[in-house]
């Protein structure tokens, strides 16, 4: 019998449900193996954040002035929102949501820009943030 009419042995069949398959030790050199099913991020950069930062803030000046919803409080709001957001896992969700509801209640058009920057763009953005954001927008008026 000839060395090509020789039939490899057969490897094991190994379903997946669609991911790959490694057969042995995977040596990363210290870093991460990463599947398909890995959703976890990075974070966002500070860059990152103050420029998403800085298409709300220019929504505020370019904002109509409203005496019951003086742009200086509306501002204020967003910035205590901002330091929350960079301080990631760390926020505080009571902080936050308060910031929200009163941003909501002062100036909804604005509070729809803060929600939708941050529950669209989730990669990146820390759990407790995408939770507070999605909860309060969830959230009747």
């Amino acid at each position: 019998m000839s060395e090509a009419s020789k039939k490899p042995e057969s490897s094991p069949t190994v379903n997946t449900g669609g991911g790959a398959y490694v057969g042995g030790n995977v040596d990363t050199g210290g870093g991460k193996f990463v599947g398909r099913d890995d959703d976890s991020t990075t974070g966002l950069t500070g860059e990152e954040i103050a420029r998403l930062f800085e298409s709300i803030y220019s929504k505020i000046e370019a904002r109509r002035e409203d005496p019951s919803a003086p742009r200086a409080e509306i501002k204020e709001a967003v910035e205590v929102v901002e330091a929350q957001v960079r301080q990631g896992d760390q926020a505080d969700e009571k902080i936050l949501g308060m910031s929200l509801k009163s941003l909501k209640r002062m100036a909804p058009d604005i509070w729809d820009v803060v929600v939708d920057t941050f529950t669209h763009p989730a990669k990146g953005i820390a759990t407790v943030i995408r939770k507070v954001m999605a909860r309060a927008k969830q959230e009747t008026p």
